[in-house]
């Protein structure tokens, strides 16, 4: 036996220590191996939502995009299991929409079937389902700024997916047989989708580049990003949207608007464009020539005035349309097809009456496009869910304009957020991946106790 014991013992001291990663992690971040692994999900989550166009790309690519669900399902069911949820009003509301979307679909099945509830309730929820994950992950500062990074990433690759084909590059599987023109100047479709997506989200990072974005470096080459979709999209919510957003950030700014360092600021950001601009007509001599013609286009659809022979399709008759004529063609469809007219009104009339999903099953004659978020959550759930919505954009507005006066980086995601909403009049951002990616995102940051806990608190 004592012959055995030294053995014993050097064999217990040559057992190899394999390091602690979980506990070295968690010193260098202060997260759990299994919150770092629930933020890197969501990071793969949000790439997938935001990429959709990807899809396009090869026939088996919609199936690796089916992770999507997965990775719904698996971050939903850790937050259920593991987290501790603190509840807000924000947050509150957030589920209170997300619930009565399954009302809704409830509602859809009863009156059409599964297929459409389905469809319809996943349309719906498919982005906006990243707010309650934005609400209970993130943290700290940090976290926001590396996923609006992501969101800022796939914003540059639908910038250089434009300037590839404006300098003669071909993405067929892109854009397929898609073809818009204005004023006889081709519109662009990206990475981002169809122009008008570019366009607005070219005034979206404009808002925040000018708040949230410190590096000098970053600003340039966001901006020349910005002007690229802005250009390229030859959009009138893009013209309308800039001049908004300029006066957001002017009414921000009116105590320094005049002091040499913001001046100076102006100056290089002029100059930053300018430059942008320059290299762009400078390598198409279409656009070079076409400038003019670009800019007269632009003025006359916008400015109802501008031009002596009138349009009809100017911003102002545009917005009118959308605004007050789809929704008095909604509500007159809605009292055409349903014998409880008066219930719809409280509480909707289902996935069935309005939205490219309704269309796809029940055909064009007997539903509605709105191009108007607002008119389609009033259509498809009443008074009910539009207050739901309308009350929840209230109270994110006001958080984000409240730790704005706390933090400056929350007046780039205010000014976003104002501008999304403000688009919602007129285009269906609610469930579109880019825009209403950014928009849910915005959305759950205002509802995140913890992480606004720590900004009131700094």
């Amino acid at each position: 036996m004592s012959i055995n014991m030294p053995l014993r013992q050097e064999q217990v001291q040559r057992k190899i220590h394999f390091p602690d990663v979980a506990g070295i992690l968690k010193a260098r971040t202060g997260l759990s191996l299994g919150r770092l692994l629930d933020l890197f999900l969501f990071s793969v989550l949000l790439s997938l939502v935001l990429l959709y166009q990807f899809q396009l790309l090869t026939e088996w690519m919609p199936r690796v995009f089916r992770l999507r669900e997965v990775l719904y399902f698996y971050l939903y069911l850790k937050i259920i299991l593991f987290y501790r949820v603190r509840l807000n009003y924000n947050l509150l509301f957030i589920f209170a929409f997300l619930s009565y979307c399954l009302v809704v679909a409830a509602h859809t099945y009863f009156l059409h079937g599964g297929g459409l509830a389905i469809q319809g309730l996943m349309r719906f929820v498919n982005v906006a389902m990243l707010a309650p994950l934005a609400a209970v992950l993130f943290t700290n500062l940090k976290q926001v700024k590396f996923f609006i990074g992501i969101w800022l990433s796939v914003f540059a690759l639908g910038a250089a997916s434009g300037v590839y084909q404006m300098l003669g590059g071909e993405l067929e599987w892109l854009v397929q047989d898609y073809l818009a023109m204005r004023a006889g100047l081709v519109r662009y479709k990206t990475l981002l989708g169809e122009p008008n997506v570019g366009g607005m989200a070219s005034v979206i990072v404009y808002g925040y580049t000018l708040f949230s974005v410190r590096s000098w470096i970053r600003k340039a080459f966001l901006m020349a990003a910005v002007l690229i979709l802005f250009l390229l999209s030859l959009s009138k919510a893009a013209v309308g949207g800039l001049l908004l957003a300029t006066l957001i950030v002017l009414a921000f700014e009116y105590k320094a608007l005049f002091t040499r360092s913001f001046l100076k600021k102006i100056m290089v950001l002029g100059l930053i464009m300018l430059l942008a601009a320059s290299l762009v007509v400078g390598k198409s001599a279409g656009l070079r020539e076409s400038l003019v013609s670009y800019t007269k286009a632009i003025f006359t659809t916008f400015v109802p005035f501008a031009d002596s022979r009138g349009t009809d399709n100017d911003i102002v008759n545009d917005l009118l349309y959308r605004v007050f004529g789809t929704t008095m063609a909604g509500m007159e469809l809605a009292r055409e097809h349903s014998e409880f007219y008066a219930m719809n009104v409280l509480m909707g009339s289902s996935f069935g009456l309005a939205g490219s999903a309704a269309q796809d099953f029940l055909g064009p004659e007997n539903t509605i496009l709105p191009h108007n978020s607002f008119l389609e959550v009033y259509l498809v759930g009443g008074i009910f869910m539009i207050l739901i919505f309308i009350v929840m954009i209230l109270l994110a507005l006001y958080k984000l304009l409240y730790l704005s006066f706390l933090n400056p980086y929350y007046k780039g995601l205010f000014v976003a957020m104002v501008m999304i909403t403000g688009y919602m009049f007129s285009y269906s951002n609610i469930y579109d991946p880019i825009t209403g990616g950014f928009f849910w995102l915005i959305v759950g940051v205002a509802a995140n106790s913890q992480l606004n806990r720590n900004v009131t608190a700094g």
